[in-house]
């Protein structure tokens, strides 16, 4: 071959933006897309590893960036951004694995599993070697596309994972994979325990438990005592909008109408005597509550919680709005607003904007901020996950409808056959959400005497139910479930809509399909719709659409995606 000549493959690129070839050598690869023109172009590109490690000699929480590893071997210009770096060409050669899933099975759920994978280096000279003992366990790794011959400042930014350590021998290097997700499976909801010692900070009894959250409309709440001399107790440890009724027994008590501004204004009164018995008083700043007298009966509190001004946004009560505020809260280890994909955000909005709560006890434990916003996201049939890019997203699964994000074109785009995972699942009969949840479920002895029979009968119950069921009959379909679930909703009409919707989406055969597609391996498409278009099988017809719900890819082979539908 000619000097000067570049041959260009068609087909999918490997890390380096190279492919084997029989010419003696690497040749350079050119994908042309021929899925809608959503995937970006390869020709000429190749990749950066950025890494932030951990400065051992630090005394406070300071970072290094470096460079690992690139395509190939280059020193940046004294004119770029970072200026004179070198970056070894490990990547020649290594491959990068990475899988993410939204959930595995034909029932949806916010699993939150979070992406795995492995970058392999190829490192005969030790290159990294130095680095071998330095803090590979959660550092933040960053996979930069860009120009091989253009500066490093122009590389994109195409995905941020966390290490999960370093295999090593005398050849190679495996960087250990999982995504940011990792941060939000290893942080609680909250870090603020009671210490003993008096005022917010509990009686002796409290020293080392959960301090109490709520966010949205919280129901049915026992409230944690924090001065049984006072009778002062907290609903939660973030300041709250509004006390909606506080109860003995199910009996409401009445409401002084006054409002402490600190803790030490509400202990005075109360020292005073100046709440009346029978009645009470709050601290809506800290969460509190202040009875004038010692129940006899079950203290419980409806309120509307969480309402700490965070950037400009005070009280949130939907799924959407409260997901946002589990992750960038409270806690010591938290996202930023720059860390949350916000168009995912608003659409969950937008489609679940109705009032919703949530609230957790405290105690001896308290959930991860993981394990929050399962529960949150699983009460809508809704999916968390931190894309490749680093953005936590949401998303609602419903019918794969509308227009698509990518079109996949047999037999173009095939890198082979749709294999069906698992086996199909049978259509649910009847579907009840649960609305006005109680968290505090009550026997007689804990009621009023002579509390109304109906409210006695919702007091023992841990949520009223409102529900759909399938039109085909149970004879037809009879292993199909009844699913009865938590939504957090505090509308009758609106538990009864969202019933409705997950029943109308679960009432009818779901399955789920892998698919090879030849395409960039950082496309991003969790939760969003692919068309396959002229697949000649099963039925399809002209096309049929799907919710991605997982994707992998392996260099050199393709992107693997996991359709549901």
């Amino acid at each position: 071959m000619a000097q000067g000549v570049t041959l260009y493959w068609q087909g999918y690129p490997g890390p380096g933006g190279f492919v084997d070839g029989e010419f003696g050598g690497a040749f350079a690869v050119d994908f042309v897309a021929g899925i809608d023109g959503l995937l970006r172009k390869t020709r000429g590109q190749g990749y950066m590893l950025r890494i932030q490690l951990p400065v051992e000699a630090a005394l406070t929480e300071t970072y290094e960036t470096i460079y690992i590893a690139g395509s190939f071997s280059r020193t940046s210009k004294s004119t770029d951004t970072p200026a004179n770096t070198y970056v070894p060409g490990l990547l020649a050669g290594g491959t990068i694995n990475y899988s993410v899933t939204l959930f595995s099975g034909i029932e949806p759920e916010a699993a939150a599993n979070g992406g795995q994978g492995a970058i392999t280096l190829i490192d005969p000279k030790g290159y990294l070697d130095p680095y071998i003992n330095r803090s590979w366990d959660g550092a933040k790794l960053e996979i930069l596309q860009g120009n091989m011959k253009g500066p490093f400042s122009e590389y994109n930014l195409v995905a941020t994972v966390t290490t999960a350590g370093v295999l090593y021998s005398q050849r190679k290097k495996e960087i250990r994979l999982r995504d940011q997700a990792l941060r939000l499976q290893e942080a609680r909801i909250h870090d603020e325990t009671y210490d003993g010692l008096g005022g917010v900070g509990g009686e002796d009894s409290l020293k080392g438990q959960y301090k109490p959250i709520g966010f949205g409309v919280c129901r049915g709440t026992e409230p944690k005592l924090i001065n049984s001399n006072l009778q002062i107790r907290q609903l939660s440890c973030t300041p709250i909008k509004q006390v909606l009724a506080l109860k003995e027994g199910g009996n409401a008590i009445p409401y002084t109408g006054i409002d402490y501004p600190d803790y030490a204004t509400m202990e005075t009164a109360a020292l005073a005597s100046l709440v009346p018995m029978g009645q009470y008083s709050t601290c809506l700043a800290l969460g509190l509550v202040v009875t004038g007298s010692a129940p006899t009966l079950q203290i419980t509190a409806d309120f509307l919680g969480d309402a700490e001004n965070i950037e400009g946004i005070g009280y949130v009560d939907s799924i959407a709005r409260i997901a946002v505020r589990i992750a960038t809260g409270r806690g010591n280890s938290k996202f930023t607003n720059e860390e949350i994909d916000f168009s995912t955000v608003n659409a969950l909005q937008e489609s679940q904007p109705y009032p919703s709560g949530w609230w957790w006890a405290g105690g001896s434990d308290i959930p991860t901020k993981a394990a929050a916003l399962k529960e949150v996201m699983d009460s809508r049939l809704c999916w968390w996950a931190v894309r490749l890019n680093g953005l936590l997203a949401f998303g609602a699964m419903d019918e794969p409808v509308g227009l698509p994000n990518m079109v996949v074109n047999y037999p173009y785009d095939f890198g082979g056959e749709p294999e069906q995972l698992d086996t199909y699942q049978v259509p649910r009969f009847a579907t009840f959400a649960g609305y006005k949840r109680n968290y505090t479920v009550m026997n007689d002895s804990q009621v009023a005497a002579g509390l109304d029979p109906a409210e006695k009968i919702i007091l023992s119950q841990e949520s009223q139910f409102r529900g759909w069921e399938n039109t085909t009959p149970l004879w037809k379909i009879p292993t199909a479930a009844t699913v009865r679930f938590q939504s957090g909703l505090d509308d009758a009409d609106n538990a009864l809509a969202e019933a409705t919707r997950q029943q109308t989406v679960m009432g009818v055969r779901r399955e789920r399909w892998t698919l090879t597609v030849i395409c960039d391996p950082f496309v991003d498409m969790l939760g969003k719709v692919v068309e396959i278009r002229n697949f000649p099988r099963y039925a399809w017809g002209e096309s049929r659409k799907f919710i991605c719900i997982g994707q992998s890819f392996a260099s050199k082979i393709g992107v693997k995606f996991v359709l549901w539908g």
